[in-house]
């Protein structure tokens, strides 16, 4: 298995270290993986609407897959657009525009849900991950692959508390380039790699 599957979780948990195998892992309580945290909300994608999150690298390896509890808004109306989800550089804390992997996926391979129970969903870096270094800040940036309106949005489970100090929610709005800080809050994330 490697360094191990490192599982990080914005928003509800702290490191703490397990033997998982003898090269040592470290993982995180996954205790309440899929059950949450009271005061759960969303945050919303498309129609004009991306959605971002930073975070702090917690490995030095590779990075192959990133993990979120994303569905088909059953409060919104219209057909919904395909969906691209980004690992971004960020600066300054926020997310640029330097793309180092996406990953698409049609409408379809999204549930339409009220958002209970969170369905988390994967997505696999292709070509076998990127390069990370630990301590490094990234961003995962959700958004449709058309700025039209009237569409159908998508939303991500998010916490309204800032439980996790190492990154920040961020929304753009009516297809602008500005960052807004939705402060405070995180979307639910984990990241794992090799």
């Amino acid at each position: 298995m490697g360094i191990g599957r490192l599982l990080f979780i914005l928003g509800l948990f702290f490191f703490t270290s397990s033997s998982a195998d003898a090269a040592g892992s470290l993982a995180l309580d996954t205790s309440k993986d899929d059950t949450f945290a009271t005061g759960v909300h969303d945050a919303g994608i498309g129609n004009s609407y991306v959605t971002a999150q930073s975070f702090v690298v917690p490995f030095t390896g590779k990075l192959t897959q990133v993990d979120l509890p994303i569905y088909r808004s059953v409060f919104s109306s219209g057909s919904h657009a395909d969906l691209a989800i980004d690992v971004r550089t960020t600066s300054e804390g926020l997310p640029t525009d330097d793309i180092l992997a996406t990953i698409s996926s049609p409408s379809t391979d999204f549930p339409y849900s009220a958002g209970f129970p969170p369905v988390w969903l994967p997505f696999e870096l292709g070509n076998g991950g990127i390069d990370v270094q630990q301590g490094q800040t990234l961003a995962i940036v959700a958004r449709t692959l058309s700025d039209a309106t009237g569409m159908g949005i998508y939303a991500v489970n998010m916490t309204e508390e800032d439980n996790y100090t190492g990154g920040q929610l961020y929304q753009r709005f009516d297809n602008s380039a500005d960052w807004h800080t939705s402060a405070p809050g995180d979307i639910y994330l984990r990241v794992s790699g090799n």
